[in-house]
């Protein structure tokens, strides 16, 4: 009996048990069938507001994307990004310790190749060369939305999405 996984053909042999019913007990399939299982994005949520960082990790996970960590000030970030290895920092600009433009230039010379967003209220304040300057990859207004922010994700983390708008 052939079968065929991925367009090849596969040859298996039929048990006693197939042959008497005709039914097919595919065990050795198994090994021939790849299966497709995305790997889970990493994110790192940094804001000072629990009940934010509540809603933004309901959102993230709601879009596929597993929540490695979260941290309340700069300084917790930091620490946090060091040791859990993200594949995305989203960070608040307004926080204690250090804010988020600190943490963001600290994190891009830790950590050179990992997007760095930075969701913030005060968006309209915080100019794209300023951002680009310390290596904020986007910096995205909390009044936008979580849609917007969705879409910025989906690019930075799968660089062969469209952009953007």
């Amino acid at each position: 009996m052939h079968f065929f996984c991925h367009g090849k053909r596969s040859d298996l042999q039929l048990s006693n048990i197939e042959q008497a019913t005709g039914i097919p007990v595919l065990l050795e399939a198994a090994n021939t069938i790849q299966t497709f299982q995305p790997v889970s994005k990493r994110l790192l949520i940094v804001d000072d507001d629990s009940t934010v960082r509540l809603v933004i990790r309901a959102f993230v996970e709601a879009d596929g994307y597993e929540v490695c960590g979260e941290a309340a000030d700069g300084v917790e970030a930091i620490d946090r990004a060091a040791k859990l290895k993200p594949d995305l920092i989203l960070l608040d600009l307004a926080m204690p310790r250090l804010n988020g433009a600190e943490v963001a230039s600290i994190l891009r010379h830790v950590m050179p190749k990992v997007p760095i967003v930075l969701f913030t209220m005060y968006a309209d304040d915080f100019g794209a060369k300023l951002a680009s300057a310390i290596g904020v990859n986007v910096v995205l207004s909390k009044p936008e939305g979580l849609s917007k922010l969705g879409r910025h994700l989906k690019v930075l983390l799968n660089p062969k999405a469209s952009s953007c708008a």
